[in-house]
């Protein structure tokens, strides 16, 4: 499973309502399925308006899928 990390100002929903999803779209396409990899998964975190103690917990979260 591989798991792409991506972290912008702009929600994720929001985000895929105006851009579709640009971002996988050209990891799956142009690198993942061309190397026959196709179990992917897209976690994207907006930190930009949280606090410091939420911007600890969505790091611990991550930690998770780096082991």
């Amino acid at each position: 499973m591989i798991h792409v990390f991506t972290v912008m100002g702009t929600p994720k929903i929001l985000y895929r309502l105006v851009f579709g999803n640009p971002v996988m779209k050209a990891l799956y396409r142009g690198t993942f399925r061309k190397l026959n990899l196709t179990h992917v998964k897209w976690h994207n975190f907006t930190a930009e308006h949280l606090s410091s103690a939420k911007r600890t917990a969505v790091l611990n979260h991550l930690d998770q899928y780096l082991k």
